[in-house]
């Protein structure tokens, strides 16, 4: 054998002695040969060897990174290491730093940072310290990333990452609540850097933050600017402003922020406001504040609860007095809450539901109550107030017929999770309340959000009373709620429904309709023999005749049910039977079905 270049440059080809008829045709002598004598002249450095890991390999190894895959990322980088010194260590030493990083290997990561030798280039030794550092700062150990990045600072005070180190080293005493501390480090950075205000709005907030926690708070509020970028710059601006005794303008930015529309955090908002109303404001603003905070939204809902109760305790006793209202004259208490209306209103009926001298006025208040934040569009806060209430227990201290209003008007709110909570607490209904109405609503409610038993079980109590189903409206919200279970695959529990329905109702056009939904149930559970016969007897009903539109799509669903029930000469002679009774596409489409079950039985007769 013998190796013959060509004189284009490309790489070697093998021939045969004798013949132009390549090697790595057939017959021929394996590829592992050409590849190993390649590599043994130097041609296929990407097959390992001498050189260590391969360009391949570090190219794995860095896909690998690039998705998180940092264990993976170094059995690759472990198979053929590279020896210091060779072309390709220091890339394979950053891609082993970034891996140990992404596995979180931290130990490991500071003993290999520490081990880079000096050999390597100032750059990469700087680099994985910095990995390391910002690796242990990330574990919560900021103490030992703070050491170790201050030895770089020391070592290198003017390289050019120098800035990136002071950054992490006020972030570690900042996470160690050295706030004097991280405040020097931090004017150490802000000196490296030239003086001027960061570029990054999150890094501005960051900073203004630290030097507001060290007492530095008209620096802090010179940094952040009068109109920060950062979604966190705003509150922090407004409660700079107010730890500076300039209560009036954090007050005026806090309102216009809670109105801004766009506004992504309003129920943070119009707590602030609530925190800053003071005397000039008023106890009405701080309970209309919380209130809205209520109904938009906050973390920790228990909290602003508990502060909207107290509000409402304190207005409701400053206008008692002001209003010389009798104490234990619930019904005058009342009757001026009605007069007021808004906050002052709504105040005074709190404290008549939680103080209220008869269990009947402390009812009524809660009930007038919830109504005026309804009315008022604070549907959400009315919940809230008697779902996180301390005096209510969960709302098991209410009464039905408040726990029944709260279920409405949640519902009304499309606050369906809420909703529930509060019908799902109602055993036994009020007499204002009618029942029928109330279960159903309660079962399409518990359907929609995944609770299909329990929905079951309200659609069973109606049906102790077949009688509440001959009214055809009421029969239709009712099967509604059969249709959800069907379109959540429910199909058992929507046929007893289905069936329940059947038995109740004594019209040949509703009974023939249900047969034919109890016939999808049977089909759902894969019953089609069960759901064919359903289908027939929905299609035989008055009128019955094979022009019958119903009957048709009725058989057209039996044909289908007994192919799938392997009954194909039955449901060949249906489909048979219906061309020529619907459209052209729709015979179509039955032709091409009666084809399939032929080309079926022709593979069944087939078969040994």
């Amino acid at each position: 054998m013998l190796v013959r270049f060509s004189r284009t440059g490309r790489l070697p080809a093998w021939r045969r002695l004798g013949t132009e008829r390549p090697v790595n045709a057939e017959g021929g002598p394996p590829r592992f040969f050409v590849a190993v004598t390649l590599a043994a002249m130097g041609l296929l450095p990407g097959l390992g060897g001498p050189g260590g890991a391969s360009a391949a390999d570090l190219d794995t190894a860095a896909s690998q990174v690039a998705s998180g895959l940092g264990s993976l990322a170094l059995e690759t980088l472990a198979e053929e290491p590279p020896e210091p010194g060779e072309a390709a260590w220091e890339r394979w030493a950053r891609l082993r730093a970034q891996a140990l990083r992404q596995k979180g290997a931290v130990e490991e990561l500071g003993r290999f940072a520490e081990s880079v030798p000096e050999s390597a280039s100032a750059e990469l030794r700087r680099w994985v310290r910095l990995q390391a550092a910002e690796a242990e700062l990330e574990a919560g150990s900021p103490a030992q990333a703070r050491r170790r990045l201050a030895r770089l600072v020391a070592a290198h005070p003017g390289a050019p990452e120098a800035p990136q180190w002071l950054r992490q080293i006020y972030r570690a005493y900042a996470a160690e609540g050295r706030w004097q501390d991280a405040a020097t480090a931090l004017r150490r950075h802000r000196e490296v850097e030239g003086g001027g205000p960061p570029e990054e709005s999150s890094v501005a907030t960051e900073q203004a933050r630290i030097l507001m926690r060290a007492g530095e708070e008209e620096d802090a509020l010179a940094l952040l600017g009068e109109e920060p970028r950062h979604p966190e710059g705003r509150p922090l601006r407004i409660r700079l402003l107010a730890s500076l005794d300039r209560t009036g303008e954090a007050y005026e930015e806090a309102q216009a922020w809670a109105e801004e529309s766009g506004n992504p955090q309003p129920g943070r908002a119009w707590r602030l406001v609530a925190d800053l109303a003071g005397e000039q404001e008023g106890l009405d603003a701080r309970v209309a504040a919380l209130e809205r905070a209520l109904q938009e939204g906050v973390p920790q809902p228990a909290a602003v609860v508990e502060r909207t109760w107290e509000a409402y305790l304190q207005l409701g006793e400053l206008l008692g007095s002001e209003e010389e209202l009798p104490a234990g004259e619930d019904a005058a208490w009342i009757e001026r809450a009605d007069e007021l209306g808004g906050p002052q209103g709504r105040a005074l009926l709190a404290h008549v539901a939680l103080l209220g001298g008869s269990a009947e006025a402390r009812t009524d208040a809660r009930l007038r109550l919830a109504r005026e934040l309804e009315e008022a569009g604070l549907d959400g806060t009315a919940s809230l107030l008697y779902r996180k209430g301390p005096a209510f227990e969960g709302g098991e201290a209410l009464s039905p017929l408040v726990r029944v209003h709260l279920g409405r008007i949640a519902q009304a709110g499309e606050r369906l999770e809420d909703a529930l909570y509060w019908m799902d607490r109602v055993e036994e209904l009020p007499e204002e309340v009618k029942a029928a109405p109330w279960w159903l609503t309660r079962a399409r409610l518990r359907v929609r959000l995944g609770r299909y038993a329990a929905g079951a079980e309200d659609l069973e109590r109606i049906l102790d009373e077949p009688g509440r189903l001959s009214d055809s409206q009421f029969r239709q919200q009712f099967l509604q709620v059969a249709f959800d279970l069907q379109q959540a695959e429910r199909y058992a529990t929507a046929l007893e429904v289905f069936r329940g329905v059947y038995e109740a109702v004594e019209k040949d056009k509703a009974r023939r309709e249900l047969l034919y939904w109890m016939g999808e149930c049977r089909a759902g559970l894969g019953e089609h023999r069960e759901a064919a016969n359903l289908f027939l007897r929905s299609a035989a009903h008055r009128p019955g005749s094979v022009a019958d539109r119903w009957g048709r799509t009725a058989r057209f669903q039996a044909a289908r049910s007994l192919a799938k029930a392997r009954r194909t000469e039955e449901a060949r002679r249906l489909f048979r039977d219906l061309l020529g009774t619907g459209t052209a596409s729709q015979d179509r489409a039955i032709q091409r079905r009666m084809n399939r079950l032929m080309g079926e039985a022709v593979e069944d007769s087939e078969r040994p």
